[in-house]
């Protein structure tokens, strides 16, 4: 197991895949082969569960403040046509929105707030309330702040 600096990260040996529109791959590269197999299993429905709670472990032991690229991981989850690699970035979002810094949290939310609510407008039920739950717990993480920024995107 490596230590905390430089877990998250681009870097050119090795990626987690995510799909993209248009059935397009598209990845963000990770140095870290544990966060790699997580992200991968929360793009698979059967794993997605534990792979959120792992995520949630996993930054909370090595990582105080998680780094863009996982959010950033998560924007193209949350892009995907894939409805499977949408419901394992709610469950992400979900188990790490509150970890790191209140500032890295409010600029994290208000990043990742557009592709979230994009999926309000799915006609599937249960992505649906997911999405609500994820909303509701992204304007609990930082306060008053993103509280008042989920208001406004709504």
């Amino acid at each position: 197991m490596l230590g905390a600096s430089g877990l998250l990260g681009a870097n050119n040996s090795a990626g987690a895949l995510a799909g993209g529109s248009g059935g397009q791959h598209r990845q963000i590269r990770f140095k870290n082969v544990e966060l790699i197999r997580i992200i991968t299993d929360l793009e698979k429905k059967e794993t997605q569960a534990e792979a959120a709670k792992k995520l949630q472990q996993y930054l909370a032991q090595y990582q105080e403040d998680c780094d863009d690229n996982l959010f950033n991981q998560f924007k193209i989850m949350l892009d995907s046509k894939n409805q499977d690699h949408v419901f394992g970035a709610l469950l992400a979002i979900n188990k790490v929105a509150r970890i790191g810094r209140e500032t890295r949290i409010v600029h994290r939310v208000k990043k990742i707030m557009p592709f979230v609510l994009k999926q309000l407008g799915s006609n599937n039920k249960e992505l649906v309330e997911r999405t609500a739950d994820c909303l509701g717990i992204l304007a609990e993480a930082g306060g008053k702040i993103t509280a008042e920024a989920v208001d406004e995107a709504l």
